[in-house]
């Protein structure tokens, strides 16, 4: 298969989370690597949920290919375009998950068998792990975290969608669920009560009112607080003895989730922290790291990678750089959502890592999703180009 129909393959696979259902996906993605050579082996967290590791050559410090399997249901809105079918149309692959992210698995698996045609000896060998439930938290790589020893990695790249311009950074998510408590009574004697909405809407403006914890971090910035949803209340003509919201807080590496609940403690004494939603740590590898520059100097040199300004190398090759003394901080950015790196980065013992896919970040999520065929074929040879330099 080449990309497109291996894209298509994938998009077909209706792998949507929640309830998720990655299981036929990640038995015929076995399948295929078992097909030229990989150790397969698969690991169920659920009913039809599971990830599944293979290798390849020497796995003493294997560079390191993810990506999830599982994408975001289809939504209310009528689709133009069937989701499942994969159509291309003038120059676009439609359907959910072929931007977010099963184009970028496609372009990796092609890539890597296109590679193993002529180089079955490897200096170093080739790690894939492909995860369900990264669209929920990422549950599915945490249940693998707990499921088998951490492997080895000089390098793990994941193809989420970036228009395979190279991220090195994204910040980490709190989802918490805060509660506020108070006292019922008769809506015509509120002096009777304690009303927890109000507890909660004091409580609210004064997070969005202080200043999150944590210096500014120079690539992602700083930490930032939003209200996503919010109840609470019996009834009109009662006083609410309880209230609650759903926060979204995204970390900075200079703002972690043990300094938000120490911060939400002192700014909000009134609220209770229920549950934690989700939480991953963010993400960040410095450019220069030497695994993480070779490759961006590999790409960089055969103009294969997009310029955080937006230009192609291959159209505008100086793009603002020193081709004496290139430096790979200025062909990298980050990113605004957050990834399976949040767990396996740490889990791989802390390996460098670079975010690089096909797929338009924009078009993620959204009715009628594709990928531009384009970007899918020039992501076969970004792959390509990576495995060679940390493989061959």
């Amino acid at each position: 298969m080449n990309v497109v129909e291996l894209t298509r393959k994938l998009v077909s696979f209706q792998s949507i989370n929640p309830p998720g259902d990655e299981s036929a996906a990640i038995s015929f993605i076995g399948q295929w690597l078992q097909g030229i050579g990989f150790d397969v082996q698969v690991c169920s967290f659920g009913d039809r949920r599971a990830n599944l590791v293979a290798r390849f050559g020497p796995q003493q410090s294997p560079l390191c290919l993810s990506g999830h399997i599982d994408v975001v249901p289809l939504g209310t809105a009528q689709w133009q375009h069937d989701p499942f079918a994969g159509e291309e149309i003038d120059g676009r692959l439609y359907g959910r998950g072929s931007c977010d992210m099963k184009g970028g698995i496609a372009a990796f698996l092609v890539a890597i068998e296109n590679l193993l045609r002529s180089h079955k000896a490897l200096r170093n060998g080739i790690l894939i792990i492909i995860t369900g439930g990264e669209e929920t938290g990422c549950t599915g790589a945490r249940a693998l975290t707990e499921q088998i020893s951490p492997p080895a990695a000089c390098l793990l790249v994941i193809p989420e969608p970036t228009s395979n311009e190279p991220v090195i950074a994204h910040k980490g998510v709190a989802w918490l669920k805060l509660v506020t408590k108070g006292k019922t009574a008769h809506g015509s004697m509120p002096d009777q009560g304690i009303n927890a909405i109000t507890k909660m809407a004091h409580a609210l403006i004064a997070l969005s009112d202080t200043p999150l914890p944590g210096a500014h971090h120079p690539v992602l910035g700083h930490a930032t607080f939003n209200v996503g949803m919010i109840g609470g209340g019996l009834n009109t003509n009662s006083v609410a003895d309880l209230c609650w919201a759903n926060v979204d807080i995204r970390l900075t590496p200079n703002c972690s989730a043990q300094d938000i609940q120490k911060w939400i403690a002192q700014t909000a004494p009134d609220v209770i922290i229920e549950q934690v939603i989700a939480q991953c740590p963010s993400v960040y590898t410095d450019p220069h790291e030497p695994n993480v520059a070779s490759v961006l100097k590999k790409l960089h040199d055969d103009r294969l990678i997009v310029h955080p300004q937006g230009k192609a190398i291959d159209v505008a090759p100086c793009a603002g750089h020193n081709h004496v003394e290139y430096d790979p901080a200025e062909d990298v950015t980050s990113a605004v959502y957050f990834t399976d790196a949040s767990v396996l980065k740490s889990w791989l013992g802390d390996v460098p890592t670079l975010i690089l896919g096909p797929g338009d970040g924009f078009m993620a999520h959204k009715t009628d999703e594709y990928v531009e065929v384009e970007k899918l074929e020039r992501s076969v040879s970004i792959f390509e180009r990576i495995v060679a330099d940390r493989c061959l």
